[in-house]
């Protein structure tokens, strides 16, 4: 089992990411991906799961938010200290991101998207009673 240096749950062996708060665990090589030929180091190089860590601070925010699946988050930070536009901004974290390796979450279809199909179907569903049910007269 791998303990999670920041929560202290345990983990599966073979898992490279903390099941309870997401972090990093560090998995060590294992004895067969080393050959005896010198490449064990290249092979626990391989296995660790550590993430790079940015030396800029800004990167360093931006990719704490993200891992803390915060993208509007980081999107404002990284704004506020470049003074940069939305979608230049947007495009930089998403790119912070992915250049560490840090999930980006934006393929759902969000919020506006399941509301206009809510009031889809609701507005289906009162054509077709109205459809059915005849009109009360006085």
């Amino acid at each position: 089992m791998s303990k999670c240096q920041i929560c202290h749950d345990e983990n599966a062996p073979a898992a490279q990411r903390c099941a309870s708060c997401g972090a990093w665990l560090d998995v060590p090589a294992s004895s067969d991906e080393s050959s005896g030929d010198g490449s064990a180091l290249a092979a626990s190089t391989r296995s660790t799961s550590t993430p790079p860590t940015p030396d800029d601070p800004l990167e360093a925010a931006v990719v704490d938010l993200m891992r803390n699946s915060r993208k509007i988050d980081a999107i404002k930070r990284y704004r506020e200290a470049t003074g940069k536009g939305l979608k230049e901004s947007k495009e930089e974290v998403e790119e912070i991101a992915r250049r560490y390796g840090v999930a980006s979450h934006s393929g759902g279809i969000g919020c506006g998207a399941s509301l206009i199909a809510a009031a889809a179907v609701l507005g289906g569903m009162l054509f077709v009673a109205g459809q059915l049910i005849p009109p009360l007269r006085p």
